[in-house]
């Protein structure tokens, strides 16, 4: 555990929102807006400021895991794709 507040079961760090070292399970009220937050871990998502779903992985529309390393590390998995096959 780090400087700051964690979610779910996983205890994902978020570095928005107040820092106080508060951990937050589904359904509890929260004090970051609402969203799609991506961590290593995981991801969270954030409604009417409510956390309402914890998932491990992203997943694009033909059923594949997408790495959230790409997306975090700004490396387009389209690109990447692309890249592969230019090969």
């Amino acid at each position: 555990m780090g400087i700051y507040n964690t979610y779910g079961k996983k205890g994902l760090q978020l570095k928005v929102g107040e820092l106080n070292l508060k951990h937050f399970n589904i359904g509890d009220k929260v004090d970051i807006p609402d969203g799609i937050y991506l961590e290593y871990g995981g991801i969270i998502v954030i409604k009417d400021r409510i956390f309402i779903a914890e998932y491990e992985h992203l997943t694009n529309k033909w059923g594949d895991i997408v790495s959230i390393d790409e997306f975090l590390n700004n490396n387009n998995p389209i690109t990447h794709v692309i890249k592969k096959h230019l090969k």
